[in-house]
């Protein structure tokens, strides 16, 4: 690390309680010069050194705070932060039970290589193996999901002018950034935790006269894993292919490279693309070659063989869709290429060829472009897939216009009507959307046969869990400073009620959460177990007897019921257009109908 040549003062025999916050301050203080602006921290004593560290460097202005109650919703809170900003958020929180709660929120992390800090505090080692209160093995308790994972009991008691403290911020933070994912620092904290209040102030005008300028060099990036031949012999595929196809899946904060290949295969207008909500890239792609409906008709296979590839390049994350996983199965014996910045190959069908890996890390560059030109793709075939894209789109407003005159609200109704808002043109540039795992993520693919009119598409398709969803929306509305739309089950909004913990005091850009309250876990009906009809619907589809008005009114939290489709559309608007910060919109659905719906699309293509 380089010094800028200015003396840093040391104290005065600095007692044990200075001495931890002495390091609490500087490496914080040293995050926010590297780019971290929000500390995310669960209330704990052994924690004590970091969280007035964090306090002190928020009322200096250099740090916002947020302080949840409960860790795991406040790990996802932080994962959310870094979906949004690509920055990590730091996360704080005393030793034992409470760190392992981190656990869902740090995998997911890893898994959609989405940047995160986590700081545990922990007893000294003189304490552990002693069962001491709130004790337990903390060394490595992530396994091998961190992208780095480091102990910082010496650094306190052998860093008087900061350097190993502020080298290992700038190697966490580093880290963290250039491999995606979630660094894990363990700091052991010996009694006295804190010092006097006047010792404290001391200590804190003296961090902020260091620096921030003193040390802020990262790392030397390691080397980056890059297929240039690949890429290559991709255009060249491309180029050469006369049915060519392109497929992306999920895309994540870190998926520069995916982004920039397909703004280049974009260009190529002849090529078919199936673009999936999650993928955030269908406000980006022209009329021409943006196909939809492909979850219904791919499931017919007639069609599937009229519409057989000769190339199919799959771009990012697996695809969420069923339909395209069985139509890679089905179309085994055409060359199926995959290129991502994930770690492994993003290929659980195990149909791909060739995995082409570039740039695994945040801020590298994307792939060269190729001419559009230079592409010789059979005139017929674009044609092909349009058919059935616009055959499928008149199907939507049929079973739109059919379902808002039944008296029971179904989940697609209400999905096309949420969708609906979405295009309305003042909310182009300002709403994004989240979308939870289950039914929520495919249906909004399913009922959709038009651009989805949101700049910024969020989800939790890493480890493809229903717990933290709410929190982890509320963490992007936080980081982008922007509003967001959620739409989620009942079943993953009750599996974070937490959230509604931080929702009653939530002031922040406006967020709007659809629960679409189906009676259960009915994404299961779609798996052969549903016919096991004395075991289904207590163990798998396990329907719940929560009242979600009443919950939302014991937190103080806004709620409206939806029940008519005939109205489902207005009583959307109308909540959009609220002050109210927070609105949770619970659509009670008719479970039959709304399969029915699903059924009808699938099966009549």
């Amino acid at each position: 690390m380089a010094d800028s040549g200015k003396e840093v003062a040391s104290f005065k025999s600095p007692g044990r309680g200075g001495q931890n916050l002495l390091f609490g301050c500087r490496l914080l203080n040293q995050f926010a010069a590297l780019g971290v602006e929000h500390i995310v921290i669960s209330p704990g004593s052994r924690s004590t050194p970091l969280t007035l560290a964090a306090a002190r460097l928020n009322e200096a202005g250099r740090l916002t705070t947020h302080v949840l109650l409960d860790e795991r919703s406040a790990a996802f809170f932080a994962l959310g932060i870094g979906k949004a900003t690509g920055k990590p958020a730091v996360l704080i929180c005393t030793s034992g039970t409470a760190v392992a709660n981190y656990f869902p929120a740090v995998i997911e992390a890893r898994m959609t290589s989405t940047p995160l800090i986590v700081i545990s505090a922990d007893r000294p080692a003189s304490l552990q193996q002693m069962m001491a209160p709130q004790t337990i093995n903390q060394t490595h308790i992530f396994g091998d999901y961190p992208v780095m994972f480091r102990q910082a009991e010496e650094v306190l008691e052998n860093d008087i002018r900061g350097d190993k403290t502020y080298s290992l911020a700038a190697e966490i933070y580093g880290t963290s950034i250039r491999k995606a994912g979630p660094s894990h620092l363990n700091a052991a904290f010996s009694k006295p935790l804190e010092p006097s209040e006047n010792e404290a102030d001391a200590i804190v005008k003296q961090v902020l006269n260091e620096g921030p300028e003193l040390r802020t060099q990262t790392p030397s990036p390691e080397k980056i894993l890059q297929d240039d031949d690949g890429l290559n012999a991709l255009f060249a595929k491309l180029r050469s292919a006369g049915r060519p196809l392109v497929i992306a899946g999920p895309l994540n904060v870190s998926s520069n490279a995916e982004r920039e290949l397909l703004n280049i295969t974009l260009r190529m207008k002849s090529v078919p693309h199936l673009l999936e909500a999650t993928s955030g890239m269908q406000l980006s792609a022209g009329e021409e070659n943006l196909i939809f409906g492909y979850e219904s008709f791919l499931r017919q296979g007639e069609i599937r063989d009229q519409l057989k590839p000769d190339f199919i390049l799959r771009i990012g994350p697996p695809a969420v869709s069923r339909a395209l996983n069985d139509f890679f199965k089905v179309m085994h014996d055409v060359p199926q290429w995959c290129f991502s910045s994930s770690e492994h190959i993003p290929d659980p069908v195990k149909t791909s060829e060739r995995f082409i890996q570039w740039a695994p890390f945040a801020g590298v560059d994307a792939p060269q472009p190729v001419e559009a030109s230079s592409v010789s793709v059979s005139e017929k075939w674009l044609d092909a897939w349009q058919h059935e894209s616009s055959r499928f789109a008149k199907q939507i407003p049929a079973l739109h216009e059919k379902s808002a005159a039944n008296t029971a609200l179904t989940d697609g109704h209400i999905i096309r009507s949420l969708i609906g808002i979405l295009k309305q043109k003042d909310l182009k540039t300002d709403f994004q959307l989240f979308v939870s795992n289950s039914f929520s993520v495919r249906d909004v693919d399913l009922f959709n046969a038009g651009k989805l009119d949101v700049f910024q598409v969020y989800h939790n398709r890493g480890a493809s869990g229903i717990d933290g969803i709410t929190s982890a929306a509320l963490g992007t509305a936080i980081g982008s400073e922007k509003p967001v739309w959620l739409v989620i089950g009942e079943l993953s909004f009750l599996h974070d009620t937490n959230a509604l913990l931080q929702l009653s005091r939530y002031s922040g850009p406006k967020i709007r959460i659809l629960v679409l309250n189906n009676s259960g876990g009915t994404i299961f009906r779609m798996l052969p177990v549903s016919s096991h009809k004395q075991q289904y619907k207590t163990y798998f589809e396990t329907p719940q007897q929560i009242d979600i008005q009443k919950l939302c009114a014991a937190y103080g939290v806004k709620s409206i019921r939806i029940e008519n489709p005939a109205t489902a559309e207005d009583e959307l608007n109308n909540a959009k257009n609220m002050d109210d910060a927070v609105v949770i919109l619970e659509a009670v659905t008719d479970t039959e109908h709304s399969m029915q719906e699903r059924r009808a699309l699938w099966e009549n293509a």
